[in-house]
């Protein structure tokens, strides 16, 4: 989760919840003739959910997941690969064509729940373990002909 949204949730109060269901945004010429390059919280699919999703007070639109900015929460949704497509080249050139993007809720592994208890088994792992030696021994590389040669 990018730190720029959990400060953006810790300053107005607001709870991150990941989205139950998909949403459509429908990017307009004027939209897009608005939006700004590299800023997600202005770039024209983000200016677009302002104006159109339902009880949106703002919209954060990054290269894989967008959150949408409620009365009393930030819902998480993750972009389909067209449209970090399309994000990628509005970022370079501010071109793109009036379309219609779908926001689509997180896979079931990729929920905020899911993600913190893996954090929460690692960290427990971790310290079970033993510490390991500061200089562990390295086995040599393994050299492999008919392929090029490393760059350094």
């Amino acid at each position: 989760m990018p730190s720029f949204i959990n400060q953006v949730a810790k300053k107005k109060n607001l709870k991150i919840v990941d989205a139950k269901v998909p949403i459509g945004i429908a990017v307009t010429a004027s939209d897009i003739r608005h939006g700004n390059r590299k800023s997600p919280s202005s770039c024209a699919i983000a200016y677009a959910a302002k104006h159109k999703v339902k009880d949106c007070v703002e919209a954060f639109v990054f290269r894989s997941c967008a959150y949408i900015e409620k009365k009393d929460s930030l819902v998480r949704y993750r972009l389909l690969g067209s449209t970090q497509k399309e994000i990628a080249i509005f970022d370079r050139s501010r071109k793109m064509e009036p379309q219609v993007f779908t926001l689509m809720p997180a896979f079931k592994s990729q929920t905020l729940d899911a993600v913190m208890a893996r954090a929460k088994k690692r960290r427990a792992s971790k310290a079970d373990k033993k510490t390991v030696s500061a200089n562990p021994i390295r086995r040599p590389y393994t050299k492999v002909k008919g392929l090029r040669e490393v760059g350094y």
